[in-house]
């Protein structure tokens, strides 16, 4: 059974934010389940973990509309011969 192109981008795409969401959640755990003391030090080594996991979820995130870019483009040609 072939997918239909929005099918399919709509397929890739749900599927790829699950994985989002479970390496996210998973990371939260992790620094939720730390204790941190009222130490400034601790809170600011929290604060720049954060600031890297936001850094490193814009870069999956820019990588995977490329992606999605590649492969309308990759469809497009196939299915137009162009």
């Amino acid at each position: 059974m072939l997918l239909s192109k929005s099918r399919l981008i709509i397929l890739i795409s749900i599927i790829i934010y699950f994985a989002i969401m479970l390496t996210s959640s998973s990371t939260s755990r992790k620094v939720s389940r730390t204790q941190y003391g009222k130490n400034s030090q601790m809170k600011r080594k929290q604060r720049i973990m954060t600031y890297k996991a936001y850094a490193v979820e814009g870069k999956v995130k820019a990588s995977i509309r490329s992606t999605f870019q590649w492969i309308k483009n990759k469809y497009s040609s196939i299915v137009h011969g162009y």
